[in-house]
């Protein structure tokens, strides 16, 4: 592959759109592949060179994924030393969200990570799945988005896979946009109000959300519907994390409904916004 890629690149020759530069892109379906291929990688870089016109660098494999600090993630970006090839390898974050410039072969195995809800277990689960082909053919069009390259997936034709990812909204616990329909106080009940989605999830599953979410006290029973039972609402405006307070642990204990949303930036202590107890 490094070979096929330094080939691609002098064909190109040096006014290609790319601007310079060598890079594989290969995608995995989460931070344990990553690093154990990377291991891999860097065990191979210490003992031989790769088809003697690219030699693999132990510091240009680079893994990138959503957990990564932002100055690990942006040198992915930057272009090897002449005589060395990028090896980045990546979760389904290189889908879409960036265009890495000087990828010119990119290897997928077809595999990604999803949120899965069990209803019956009420209970989360990230599984490994295999990738939409809509998903495998935007993997293959990141080794072309500004220069001439080649993919190499690592399934049949013939594999069996879904034309389209299932969206998000049908594929997970619902606790966290129910709470959300609350604190805004968009009219109607939650049911009512997750209908109207373009791609609207199950009723039962809605259902099953605000009976999790009562059961824990974090909505309470009002007329016409239910209320958050405490939400974290800005003056300006509506945050994107809601607390609320557990029947069972003091009020000063309070659990985030979104753990995984970066922390939003910095604002003068005007603008943070006041917690609102609605009651318990």
């Amino acid at each position: 592959m490094a070979e096929k890629a330094s080939r691609e690149k002098d064909e190109e020759g040096e006014g290609g759109g790319g601007g310079g530069g060598t890079a594989i892109l290969v995608f995995l379906p989460g931070t344990r592949e990553i690093d154990n291929v990377r291991e891999l990688l860097v065990a191979a870089a210490a003992r031989a060179k790769v088809g003697g016109a690219l030699a693999l660098d132990p510091d240009w494999i680079l893994p990138l994924h959503g957990a990564l600090p932002p100055d690990d993630q942006r040198r992915v970006f930057q272009r090897p030393p002449p005589g060395r090839v990028k090896v980045v390898l990546s979760t389904n974050v290189a889908e879409t969200s960036i265009t890495i410039d000087d990828v010119v072969c990119v290897v997928d195995a077809g595999r990604v990570k999803e949120e899965r809800y069990d209803a019956e277990r009420l209970m989360s689960s990230l599984e490994d799945v295999s990738v939409s082909k809509a998903a495998a053919k935007q993997r293959r069009g990141r080794a072309g988005r500004v220069r001439p390259g080649i993919a190499f997936h690592l399934f049949t034709s013939d594999a069996p896979m879904a034309q389209y990812t299932e969206p998000e909204v049908r594929r997970v616990g619902l606790q966290q946009l129910v709470m959300r329909v609350k604190a805004l106080s968009l009219p109607g009940t939650a049911e009512a109000v997750c209908s109207r989605l373009p791609e609207p999830p199950k009723q039962a599953a809605v259902h099953n959300a605000v009976e999790d979410l009562r059961c824990i006290g974090a909505l309470a029973a009002a007329v016409g519907g239910t209320v958050p039972a405490a939400v974290t609402v800005p003056r300006r405006s509506v945050g994107r994390s809601v607390t609320f307070p557990l029947k069972w642990l003091a009020p000063h204990y309070k659990i985030a409904l979104d753990p995984w949303c970066r922390p939003p930036p910095y604002h003068p202590r005007s603008d943070v916004g006041e917690f609102i107890d609605l009651g318990t």
